[in-house]
């Protein structure tokens, strides 16, 4: 409403305004017209005989000043011809407005109507229930009991089935805590059973380990090359001879080193790690040599793309330790020599001519290192006749290693002694 009050006031104005320079125009034109008419009718000797030269000059000024107003009269006719059509705009927007408030206006009143007819409609409707139960309160009471009877049933109905629930719940938890008491009864003996179990096969493992190796290691120096083992003088060993250093790992016994007995002692004794003779792996392009075994240069590439791994080569001839350094002999370690016994030591025959890779007295040393004894000849105190090479008697050396090799051959039938072919001696030992 306010905003309306003040459109109407400024369009009051406004129309005044406009109605003030129109007739400001108006009556400079009407000035201006006297003015310029008797100009163009007066004859020049009356008007000097009228007024001066300097009259006429303010009379030129006023009519020049008339036209200037007349100009001004136009413009101010034209701005209020303006402000008309903005009044009339304005007009029509706020009809336009007021028309849609209108409306609005309209359709909440009918909402609003509708709402209370709603309620009303609503409140009548409950005021007859109301009636019709003060009318009838025997009635209403009635069913007030019998709602609440049927209420009670349905109680004690409810209260008997969570009781047999509960029941049945007290019988089910008593049969599992009796089936858990057996369950655990059962799980102690089973445990009885597995501990009993577990020490059966700690003690046959133990044994049986201790009847397929010959001793442990007691202690090692790796940096001074140097260890103890459990068996000694007592276990018929003796200075020179070689054990092999074994460990048991991935389901499979693995060879650490191979060992060499120095000093004997009664129970124990001291040994050295042997060296092996290996040949250098060599990267051919940096020249990186490999500590460990390896196959390829970790830090080289080759090939058109440089995405080919470097193989090694083999380089010069040198010796090494036995030991891998990153998996070193420790206490505990078994000690295994194929050919060694506490009770005694195995006797060898060497029979034949050429040795597959080894010379007799190479063939020799490597049972003696091992632990055992070679005889020249076949007789009760051999354990196994070795056999190299047998050629047939026109392909041998001479008649004479021809006819030795028979002989001991049917010297090991005579008296029993097994017979063993060199590779399988070499398998035995390399085992």
């Amino acid at each position: 409403m306010k905003q309306g009050s003040g459109a109407g006031i400024a369009l009051g104005v406004l129309t005044a305004t406009t109605i003030l320079f129109g007739v400001l125009a108006y009556l400079a034109y009407v000035d201006a017209t006297n003015m310029s008419n008797l100009l163009k009718t007066a004859q020049p000797g009356v008007i000097a005989g009228k007024w001066e030269n300097k009259n006429i000059a303010n009379l030129n000024q006023r009519v020049n000043t008339a036209e200037e107003d007349l100009k001004k009269a136009q413009s101010a006719l034209e701005q209020a011809a303006a402000a008309i059509r903005l009044k009339d705009q304005t007009l029509g927007d706020l009809n336009a407005q007021f028309n849609d408030l209108k409306n609005k206006a309209m359709q909440l009143t009918n909402v609003t109507l509708k709402a209370k007819d709603e309620e009303i409609d609503i409140l009548k409707n409950k005021n007859e229930e109301l009636q019709n139960i003060i009318s009838s309160p025997d009635e209403a009471l009635a069913i007030a009991k019998e709602e609440a009877s049927q209420a009670n049933l349905l109680s004690d109905k409810r209260e008997e089935e969570l009781r047999a629930l509960r029941q049945s719940a007290i019988a089910v938890e008593d049969a599992h805590r009796r089936q858990l008491t057996d369950t655990n009864l059962n799980l102690s003996k089973l445990q009885g059973r597995l501990d009993e179990l577990s020490l059966s096969t700690k003690a046959s493992r133990d044994k049986r380990e201790a009847a397929m190796f010959n001793g442990k290691v007691l202690e090692v120096d790796v940096e001074r090359n140097f260890g103890i083992i459990d068996i000694g003088a007592a276990h018929r060993v003796k200075p020179g001879m070689q054990f092999e250093v074994r460990r048991w790992r991935q389901n499979k016994w693995d060879t650490i080193a191979r060992v060499k007995i120095n000093s004997v002692y009664p129970a124990t004794s001291a040994f050295t790690i042997l060296s092996e003779v290996r040949q250098e792996r060599v990267c051919p392009k940096c020249g990186y040599k490999a500590e460990i075994d390896m196959h390829h240069c970790p830090f080289c590439r080759g090939g058109i793309n440089n995405d080919e791994v470097i193989p090694l080569v083999g380089g010069k001839v040198v010796e090494v330790s036995g030991m891998n350094p990153l998996d070193p002999i420790v206490a505990n370690d078994y000690i295994y020599n194929p050919l060694f016994s506490p009770d005694k030591s195995l006797t060898f025959t060497i029979a034949g001519e050429s040795m597959s890779g080894f010379t007799r007295e190479e063939l020799e040393k490597l049972i003696i290192n091992y632990g055992g004894n070679v005889t020249p000849e076949v007789g009760v105190k051999t354990d196994y006749l070795v056999l190299c090479n047998v050629p047939d008697e026109a392909s041998a050396s001479s008649p004479e290693s021809f006819a030795a090799t028979q002989a001991a051959i049917k010297a090991a039938e005579q008296y029993g002694v097994p017979i063993m072919r060199q590779v399988e001696l070499l398998e035995l030992i390399q085992e």
